[in-house]
């Protein structure tokens, strides 16, 4: 879990666009046509319309999008985005404008442009992704589908290929790895500044009720289609059956669950309030000790839940028992505070010509 915040932190962090460049003359042609069909949407506010703009605005994207210090970035992203846009005109009956249209294939683009720059700067790095890596989060993938047979019949309907998934799991985990090496291991909190923090915020550390639990969780990413989602909760229920039926809860993570506790059968350790996000924590506060809870979905996925032991409220707790956690928080601020001069820094290092 800890590589989607880290990466969305990365691009949840930029606040500028990247720098606009007239289109070179062989893509000149269709991004004004696709700018003429915004035009023509400004009135049409019909989902069945906007669902044909959304279609003929796709189809006339330059096969180039952009690029970035001469590497081309494809169409693909921005089609793939448009795609769930129209789904969403036709599921929701949503109304859709040409801003909003605008709007959807600005942004899908400023992150293409950033991930391409970010990958660009691990290169230069020589930050390495071995295909063990790779393959692990690709068994992670195949694992939300009941087969192997299913997750390919997937890919091959949503147009993706194997060795396109893959190249995109290697570009995830190098901009993962190219935070984590070039701004949060810089980082250094020392004990001076932990012990200060304490002391200036001890009533946060009082002794609340804590609960200590474990979790199985099935993550769910915002490239997933419905049918993923479908497949990811099927998974879960299989699963929460066979707690249910008393199969060892810790070998159950370390089997299904994707979390970064898996690998201790799931353990979160004791959990006060506020650390968790609402969805869980209005869950696992009311489990009693040795109860299951059903699927519970958050932000981040699909989770199953079990209470070991509760603590009642009383006290404080003493600063050794809380530095870590204080460390962590000091440095997940600072990481975040240059998180966007670093993006600013190597947005401006780059030659980046927008396209459309």
């Amino acid at each position: 879990m800890a590589s989607f915040i880290l990466t969305g932190a990365f691009f949840a962090a930029c606040g500028k666009t990247s720098e606009s460049f007239e289109d070179g003359p062989e893509n000149k042609s269709k991004s004004l046509n696709s700018e003429e069909k915004f035009k023509v949407a400004e009135n049409q506010l019909n989902p069945k319309n906007a669902s044909e703009l959304i279609d003929e605005v796709s189809n006339s994207l330059p096969e180039t999008v952009a690029i970035v210090n001469g590497i081309n970035i494809s169409n693909w992203r921005v089609k793939k985005s448009l795609n769930r846009l129209k789904g969403l005109a036709g599921h929701t009956k949503k109304t859709l404008n040409k801003g909003q249209i605008q709007n959807s294939i600005n942004k899908i683009l400023d992150i293409e442009i950033m991930r391409e720059v970010a990958i660009q700067k691990g290169q230069e790095l020589k930050i390495d992704v071995s295909d063990i890596e790779i393959d692990k989060r690709l068994t992670q993938l195949k694992s939300r589908h009941s087969s192997d047979e299913e997750f390919f019949k997937e890919l091959s309907k949503s147009g993706n290929t194997l060795e396109r998934i893959k190249k995109e799991i290697k570009r995830d985990i190098m901009i993962f790895k190219l935070i984590k090496t070039d701004i949060h291991n810089k980082i250094k909190i020392s004990d001076q500044q932990a012990q200060d923090y304490y002391e200036k915020n001890k009533d946060i550390f009082k002794n609340s009720e804590r609960v200590r639990a474990s979790h199985i969780l099935t993550q769910v990413t915002s490239d997933m289609n419905d049918s993923d989602k479908k497949n990811a909760k099927k998974k879960m229920e299989d699963v929460l059956q066979k707690a249910k039926a008393g199969e060892d809860f810790a070998e159950l993570a370390k089997k299904y669950s994707e979390g970064p506790s898996a690998s201790r059968g799931g353990d979160l350790n004791y959990i006060e309030k506020g650390q968790m996000v609402k969805n869980f924590e209005d869950v696992v506060f009311k489990l009693k000790v040795g109860e299951i809870s059903g699927i519970v979905e958050t932000q981040f996925g699909y989770h199953i839940i079990k209470v070991f032991d509760k603590k009642e409220a009383s006290g404080f707790r003493p600063f050794n028992e809380v530095k870590k956690r204080i460390v962590n928080n000091l440095k997940k601020k600072e990481a975040e505070k240059r998180t966007k001069s670093y993006i600013d820094m190597i947005m401006k290092e780059a030659d980046i010509k927008r396209l459309i």
